[in-house]
Formats: structure tokens, C-alpha cells, sequence
């Protein structure tokens, strides 16, 4: 039986599993809409992390007027942490939106002239508009600080504010987001079908050892 301590050598190759995710496609705009379906997904676990977020953060807080932050020293470190998660999950969301938006732009843009993608962008621009705004404050933050702030932003129920202005991450926003998503799958279907195209596509994933 070998030495034990030939399971350390360098000259053991370290297997390393790989996580692949593979798109099929046939068009470009096909590709986008995939990836697209991905990020929304992510969207709908970012909010789901911000509500869980701020419903611990409420559990936190005395109620009624004075204090703002709970007495006790580790209920403090609790509450900075769940808020700097809370800042941390809405900057995702925050990045999800905009790469939704631009892929769907995308989209819109390889099938210039098909209707069913005209009125989208439109109907949704105040939306995606509001996000963008507030990703740039959260991802330009060394600029902001170079003019002078003496906050982060701040969080009010549903409301997340900065700058004087303030972003809804609540309920309303991710029935829009979600209406958004739809709107696009079902204008694709409609352009795949008016053109006769066949085929779905699909995400699969892979792992490779």
C-alpha cells in the first residue's frame, strides 16, 4: 500500500468539475431571447432576497419614533449586515434590469421593422429608465463621493433612495418586469410564426469532470 502522503503529491492531477450552460438557437435575436429568460430568473430571485431582506430588517427596528437602529450592540452588527445585503441585492436586481433592457433593445433592433417589438420599449421605457439611473449612482459610486455624500441611499418600505430621488422595488415593479418578459416571448413567437421558422429554443446545462 502507498504512503498516505502521496495523495498530497503535485504529481496528482486535481479533477475539476465544469459547469457549462449551452444555448440553441438559430438567429441571433433567438440567442438574446435565451439569455434574456435567464436573467429574468435571476430578477425574480433578486427580489425575492430584497423582500426577505427588508421584512428582517422591520423585525429589527423598535417600533414607534426615536431609534432607528436596535439598542443592543449585536443586533446592530445584524442590522448593518442584513442592510449592506439588502444594498447589495438591489444593486443585482438593478444590473439584471439593465442587461434585460439592453438585450431585449437587441432583439428589437436585429428584427427592425417587425411591429409586435415596437410599442414594447415604449410602453416600458419609464421602468427601465428608472433602473438605469440608480445603477449608475450604485456603480459610479467613486464620483458621487468625490461630490459629496454623506449617506448610501436609504430604504422605506418598498422605496429605495439616493441622491434625492427614489427607485420601487416592490410588488408593482415586478409585475411590470414580469408583463415585459411576456410581452417580448410572445412578439418573438408571433415574428417565428409569421415567418414559418421552426424549433424551440432552449438552455441546457452540462458537467464535465
Amino acid at each position: 500500500m502507498g504512503d498516505s502522503k502521496d495523495l498530497d503529491s503535485p504529481d496528482r492531477r486535481k479533477l475539476v468539475a465544469i459547469h457549462t450552460q449551452l444555448l440553441t438557437g438559430d438567429s441571433r435575436a433567438q440567442t438574446a431571447l435565451l439569455i434574456l429568460n435567464r436573467e429574468m430568473r435571476i430578477a425574480k430571485v433578486q427580489f425575492e432576497r430584497i423582500e426577505s431582506h427588508r421584512t428582517t430588517l422591520d423585525s429589527l427596528t423598535p417600533p414607534g419614533p426615536g431609534l432607528m437602529i436596535p439598542a443592543t450592540k449585536l443586533t446592530q452588527e445584524e442590522y448593518y449586515e442584513c442592510l449592506t445585503l439588502l444594498f447589495g441585492d438591489i444593486h443585482f436586481l438593478l444590473v439584471s434590469m439593465a442587461s434585460i433592457s439592453r438585450l431585449y433593445r437587441f432583439m428589437r433592433d436585429d428584427l427592425r421593422g417587425e411591429e409586435e417589438f415596437d410599442k414594447i420599449g415604449q410602453k416600458h421605457r419609464k421602468m427601465f429608465e428608472g433602473a438605469r439611473v440608480f445603477r449608475n449612482h450604485l456603480e459610479h459610486i467613486d464620483d458621487r463621493v468625490k461630490a459629496g455624500i454623506r449617506g448610501l441611499g436609504d430604504c422605506r418600505e418598498t422605496l429605495f433612495s439616493f441622491d434625492g430621488k427614489s427607485f420601487d422595488f416592490g410588488p408593482q415593479v415586478r409585475q411590470e418586469l414580469e408583463e415585459f418578459h411576456s410581452e417580448v416571448k410572445a412578439a418573438y413567437e408571433a415574428y417565428r410564426k409569421r415567418k414559418g421558422l421552426s424549433g424551440k429554443a432552449t438552455v441546457s446545462s452540462e458537467i464535465t469532470v
